[in-house]
């Protein structure tokens, strides 16, 4: 049998009444006569609901319950014994034992503040998403002092509660990161030693115990948001786990038909590791669903939500008269704009982008620009200067495509199923050319490696330039991005391996902590070197991260595009283009050498920015570069002076390095 519950109604002294709906599957020959219910408050209750059930299901409420009440709940069988069971939802559920919410109503309290003491608003700029579990983010922090590999102390010291004795949100506003995504619900994941695919097979729509509880979360997003940074949970419906444990939900004997009370009969792609689909055709499931949804939002106070694998949702019921998952996207649309108008959604959706109900639902689709980066630096011809000719006609198309892209596109790095190795997903998208199944690094070191093959670059530059060439990648793809640049840790790690290898799901924090060497090898530097260049590549990661935030969404510029390439030096492999923003006055000019030699080295090396859109008297005497070089012998800052001859055209104090990338920011305005 299986249960699940919800709270119905909350009083403002914070007492609640409470729904439990059970059903009921097979005992043998024994048959349910009585569902019972008691509390451990001093004047112990007990409710007690006759054998008489509704339809398939029983209901048992339970009125005027204390928040942090135990409750235990038992069928009673006509054999005399007794079976214990847990009913799954919004109930903070340790150990077996149910105790209710407390549902303060955290969303009447003052606004939390920035750390300058102001108030916060809602930032409508330039997002920068960070994909990553919390407990990756303690893994390696402090030597991993606030981690633990026993699930029996996050009984008493939950994640959440971890994260709050730490500086982690700072580090992360440091960073410059905006979002912090996250999977929230129940799962079969060990949070202490994770892999990572097991937090999407989830068994409730509700928080893992092993986060911590409602208000220990509630704490947790109040904190970031404090610092700059909303949480995003990132939210499971077509991926309910099997058989998890006893009592689960999916623990229940079926029906006449051999179904579950809840599963959907026929889903449409279905995924054979262990997974179903919610019978969506149920109204009473949708509802369920849907209130359990905002009972999440509204008691953890989130602002921001990403929904996954939203094709899923919606190819499931495709071939049927009616799209129940449509239905279910239109119901919560109308709960979200009664009871949270101001939310916004991510939605993961590529075949299904254009469903009405979807785009009613969501404010920002993916879009996966990242590959198209990738490819261009990572899968050209081996012939340099046939590569440098593609690299750089590549990036003027992508240019000219980006400036038709919507602003309500979220854009995506290199960094997400091609990460895995897993034969469900090759069997479902063999058509997919980018599954190329490692990191970042990893695949920079392989076309690194295929350079020194070649003679073009020596031995001793194989990490090193493999660096330069990760964060060429990011930060064009950062600088293209409209409205939401998202990314895992691995962007910033250096990480050379696959996602689901031992360890890769922890975030090394410190350069020379052991976890960090384990993870970022370089056996061509001495450890001084390695750490030398993490730092430098976390410093051009923050440096990049906190102008494009500081720029705001894109906006077009005086010539009427958001983009406008300036520079393209096939021979030499330089390019250039500038991005205007929308909430500060001055553009930003990315300057980049995608060769894997050095490039521009002769003295007075020019570029002409007259197209660039600003006026003559704008033109500006001297530009520097924000985000710091990451390798080679000479790391002065990187400078384009004004040309005497005219005022749109600028020249560079010195070579640009094997793929180096810069941001340089246009000072045309007073502030």
């Amino acid at each position: 049998m299986t249960s699940i519950s919800q709270v119905l109604k909350r009083y403002p002294s914070g007492f609640v009444d409470y729904l439990a709906r059970i059903y009921l599957g097979r005992f043998g020959r024994k048959r349910v006569l009585h569902v019972t219910c008691r509390t451990d408050e001093l004047v112990p209750r007990r409710w007690r609901l006759s054998a008489t059930a509704n339809g398939d299901f029983w209901e048992l409420r339970l009125n005027f319950i204390r928040p942090g009440t135990a409750l235990f709940f038992r069928l009673e069988l006509d054999d005399g014994s007794s079976v214990p069971f847990v009913p799954l939802g919004e109930s903070d559920v340790v150990n077996g034992v149910v105790r209710v919410p407390d549902y303060h109503p955290s969303w009447l309290e003052p606004c939390p503040t920035h750390r300058d003491g102001n108030e916060r608003r809602d930032n409508p700029g330039m997002a920068i998403l960070l994909e990553q579990t919390l407990e990756g983010l303690l893994a390696d922090y402090e030597e991993g002092v606030y981690f633990t590999d026993s699930a029996e102390e996050l009984l008493s010291w939950s994640v959440a509660d971890r994260l709050l004795q730490t500086k982690i949100p700072e580090r992360l506003h440091d960073l410059g990161y905006t979002e912090l995504m996250f999977p929230l619900y129940a799962s079969v994941a060990d949070r202490c030693n994770l892999n990572p695919k097991f937090n999407y097979l989830v068994y409730n729509i509700s928080t893992d115990w092993q986060l911590g509880t409602a208000q220990d979360l509630r704490k947790l997003v109040h904190r970031f948001r404090a610092c700059g940074i909303e949480l995003v949970p990132d939210l499971v419906f077509v991926h309910q786990v099997k058989n998890p444990f006893d009592g689960s939900s999916n623990d229940v004997m079926a029906n006449a038909n051999g179904l579950l009370p809840w599963q959907d009969p026929a889903p449409f792609l279905f995924r054979n590791y262990g997974t179903w689909h919610f019978d969506l055709e149920d109204p009473v499931v949708r509802r369920i669903m849907i209130d359990k949804l905002m009972e999440m939002i509204l008691s953890h106070d989130f602002h921001v939500l990403r929904v996954d694998y939203m094709d899923g949702l919606l190819l499931q019921y495709s071939g049927r008269s009616i799209n129940y998952g449509a239905v279910l996207l239109e119901e919560l649309s109308q709960r979200l704009h009664q009871d949270r108008p101001g939310l916004r959604i991510i939605g993961e959706a590529f075949q299904t982008a254009a469903e009405p109900s979807l785009r009613r639902l969501i404010d920002s689709t993916y879009a996966p620009r990242g590959f198209g980066l990738l490819d261009l630096l990572l899968v050209g011809p081996p012939e340099l200067s046939q590569a440098t000719r593609n690299a750089i006609d590549g990036l003027t198309r992508i240019v000219a495509e980006s400036n038709n892209q919507s602003c309500t596109e979220s854009n995506y790095s290199q960094l997400h199923d091609e990460c895995w190795q897993d034969e469900w997903i090759s069997l479902g998208r063999g058509h997919t050319p980018w599954a190329y199944g490692a990191m970042p690094m990893g695949l920079a070191l392989a076309r690194v490696d295929a350079l020194i093959n070649q003679g073009t670059l020596q031995a001793d530059q194989r990490t090193s330039t493999a660096a330069a060439l990760m964060l060429l990648i990011r930060t064009l793809g950062l600088a293209l991005s409209f409205t939401r640049w998202m990314e895992t840790s691995g962007s910033i790690s250096l990480d050379q391996g696959k996602l689901d290898e031992p360890l890769h799901w922890q975030l090394p924090w410190e350069t020379s902590s052991g976890l960090s060497r384990m993870l970022c090898p370089a056996n061509e530097l001495t450890e001084q070197q390695r750490c030398h260049l993490i730092q430098r590549a976390q410093q051009h990661v923050g440096a990049a991260n906190h102008l494009i935030r500081r720029l705001g969404m894109s906006e077009v510029s005086p010539l009427g595009m958001p983009l406008i390439m300036v520079h393209g030096d096939v021979k030499a492999g330089v390019a250039a283009f500038v991005r205007w923003g929308k909430r500060y006055p001055n553009p930003v000019l990315v300057l980049v050498n995608l060769s894997p030699v050095e490039a521009a080295g002769q003295p007075g090396y020019e570029i002409n920015l007259n197209s660039a859109g600003w006026n003559k008297a704008d033109h500006p005497t001297v530009l520097k570069a924000h985000s710091p070089a990451v390798l080679g012998k000479d790391l002065a800052p990187l400078l384009l002076t004004q040309s005497r001859g005219s005022p749109g055209i600028y020249t560079l104090n010195r070579p640009l390095h094997a793929y180096e990338s810069a941001l340089l920011e246009v000072p045309i305005h007073d502030l």
